[in-house]
């Protein structure tokens, strides 16, 4: 007989419009998924991923866990958006010994003050006498106010990672058999769109972007001269009234305005590392299903968009959900499966 399955592992991704909650449990090397449920949050209790309502994202959290009656209370969650600087440095030695004190070093650099951040790294590359590193340095006030939402909601935070990191976690599991050796993630929640690079499975560069699923609905909602609930069902297909043409010229603009955005952020990193191609772009998210986000993708850059599946290698059995309504739900996943994942780390408890 096979392991028996472990304890839960919970990755909380807390965007600005829901609260996704994914539970995984492992046997046998695998995991599986044991449940996923998606809370609304309320109007601007989170504006541009800062918090502006504490207690109103707390109680959300909480209504979430009491809905699925789970006894876990431990969760591993993420940050993003002006949180979180991560920028790709070089470090002038290759001792790994000497390295962590040279990073703090260099960082001085780069933040106005190391007193006000949790700083952290990850090697990219050693050799010749230097370390390539990202830099990720996370505002302590936005780190503690994370860690209060959580405990207000009942929870222990284990981990706060990096969305952006998350993502490439989830990739990383899923990844396709004939993945390229460089991938280019994108991420289209509500308030940000998260970009992340990664070669051979290592995160070379992230930077999140404001151009996301809310300004489709916005541009929606005042070219159209519709509410923005209304919008949002038109955005979705789900309003056959409006003219067809007109929504497709509005959802046409914003894709441009979104990919120029992209693109600019692409182009410079790979001009900056001409060693690395780009060659495939994989989309997750909310907002990623809407067409007029790939065709422009695939116009400006010129290589194939394909959709990232954050259920592709999970074990759906015992989830008991419905096949279908986990499709519709697994854009939105990808960060909360990458968050749970993390609780495969050794050194947890």
């Amino acid at each position: 007989m096979g392991e028996e399955y472990s304890r839960l592992s919970l990755g909380l991704d807390i965007g600005s419009s829901f609260v996704k909650l994914v539970a995984l449990s492992r046997r046998d090397g695998r995991w599986a998924l044991k449940d996923v449920a998606l809370a609304s949050l309320p109007e601007g209790a989170i504006v541009d991923g800062d918090v502006m309502d504490s207690g109103a994202v707390a109680e959300s959290i909480e209504a979430l866990f009491r809905r699925l009656e789970l006894q876990e209370n431990r969760v591993i969650s993420g940050i993003s958006g002006r949180a979180v600087i991560v920028k790709p440095i070089r470090i002038p030695t290759d001792d790994p010994d000497e390295l962590a004190q040279n990073v703090s070093w260099e960082a001085e650099q780069y933040l106005p003050s190391l007193n006000d951040v949790n700083l952290d790294y990850h090697v990219i590359e050693r050799g010749a006498g230097q370390t390539r590193v990202l830099l990720v340095a996370a505002k302590r006030e936005r780190l503690e106010n994370h860690r209060m939402i959580l405990r207000l909601a009942g929870l222990e935070p284990l981990i706060i990672d990096v969305d952006s990191f998350a993502l490439g976690n989830c990739y990383e599991l899923n990844r396709p058999a004939e993945a390229p050796r460089t991938a280019v993630l994108l991420n289209i929640g509500a308030a940000l769109t998260n970009i992340n690079v990664l070669c051979e499975g290592s995160p070379h560069f992230t930077r999140d972007v404001s151009i996301a699923g809310n300004n489709f609905t916005e541009a929606a909602a005042r070219e159209l001269s519709l509410s923005v609930a209304d919008a949002e069902r038109a955005k979705r297909g789900e309003l056959p009234e409006v003219d067809p043409l007109a929504l497709n010229d509005v959802l046409d603009s914003v894709a441009e305005d979104l990919v120029g955005e992209i693109s600019r952020t692409l182009g410079h990193f790979f001009d900056t590392n001409p060693e690395l191609e780009l060659s495939r772009v994989f989309l997750s998210g909310g907002s990623s299903g809407l067409p007029q986000i790939t065709m422009a993708l695939e116009k400006t850059l010129a290589v194939p968009v394909e959709h990232l599946d954050p259920l592709a290698e999970l074990d759906l059995d015992d989830s008991g959900m419905n096949r279908d309504d986990l499709a519709t739900l697994a854009p939105q996943l990808a960060v909360g499966v990458g968050l749970a994942i993390r609780g495969a780390d050794d050194e947890l408890p």
